[in-house]
């Protein structure tokens, strides 16, 4: 059915509860017309009491701690024809979806712009403090930041949380890889390596603003063993290393994180010290869904189009 569904994973615990309440707040208040599934995964996602269903949200709870299981139980009882995964600790702004909305159906996979209070990679718009904290978060100047800013235009190459794609996109190439739970930490960058094996260049909206605490935890919440474990895992799916380098949320060709080509198999050694890829050739890793969208795109340039 027509129709977008929104999926907000958090942890279990008190810690995360303001961070998606000001999450939820701020959907309802500017998009109140779409579904929203909060997905509470970890020990004790059972007994946890949560105050959020209502008109048009659904809660779920996933006993096991991961954000990518989370997500995948999630999807399978979306049934419109639009999804979009946002982080707890995100604050979205009035219009948010709307250029969403507008560019979906044409590139298949988009993403708004992230506005971070600290460091964060070059596309995202920082610093710009509206609060580190949810406590401290100043809702009229976050407001009057998204009604002033007017650099914030154009398309761009590019993949980040929040993501919005057709629901049957994501179910298609298998949803997220649950491998990289419980952390979480490389899913994003595996998800668009997928979608650019199935033919699909995602990019980033810039008029479109959603604000991120950028705690790194709430529905992630950093492990050091399953962290460092994701890091292994990747170059052992892909054959090549993640790009750990600040440009790690473009897109592909000259830009960061790259799909091998014939040309460039591999990516040196990365900055993250987790050693060289295994020497796995990317020809061996045809899934059944490789081109389901297109030509695969293995970095053209600086852009798709």
């Amino acid at each position: 059915m027509k129709g977008l569904t929104i999926i907000i994973p958090t942890l279990a615990d008190k810690e995360a509860e303001p961070y998606l309440r000001l999450c939820l707040e701020a959907i309802k208040e500017v998009s109140p017309e779409h579904r929203i599934i909060v997905a509470v995964n970890g020990s004790g996602a059972e007994e946890t009491q949560t105050n959020f269903d209502g008109a048009n949200t659904m809660v779920i709870k996933i006993p096991e701690k991961g954000q990518c299981r989370a997500v995948n139980r999630a999807v399978e009882l979306v049934d419109t024809e639009y999804m979009l995964v946002i982080n707890d600790d995100m604050v979205v702004s009035p219009d948010w979806d709307k250029p969403l909305l507008e560019n979906i159906e044409k590139y298949k996979c988009v993403s708004p712009n992230l506005v971070e209070p600290g460091g964060g990679a070059p596309p995202f718009l920082t610093p710009n403090d509206f609060g580190k904290t949810a406590e401290k978060f100043d809702a009229r100047a976050w407001l009057e930041f998204t009604k002033t800013h007017k650099d914030n235009i154009g398309i761009e190459d590019g993949y980040n949380l929040p993501f919005m794609t057709l629901t049957e996109v994501f179910k298609g190439i298998g949803g997220y890889d649950e491998k990289y739970d419980p952390s979480g930490s490389n899913s994003d960058p595996d998800m668009m390596c997928s979608m650019m094996l199935a033919g699909i260049a995602p990019k980033r909206i810039r008029t479109s603003l959603v604000y991120h605490f950028s705690l790194g935890r709430g529905s992630m919440e950093r492990d050091a063993g399953a962290f460092w474990h994701n890091w292994r895992y990747f170059p052992q799916k892909w054959g090549f290393e993640r790009d750990a380098t600040e440009r790690i949320w473009y897109g592909a060709g000259e830009n960061g994180t790259r799909i091998p080509t014939k040309e460039r198999p591999y990516i040196s050694e990365s900055a993250a010290g987790a050693g060289k890829h295994p020497g796995k050739d990317w020809l061996e890793y045809k899934p059944e869904w490789m081109g389901k969208y297109g030509e695969p795109i293995f970095g053209k340039g600086k852009f798709y189009d």
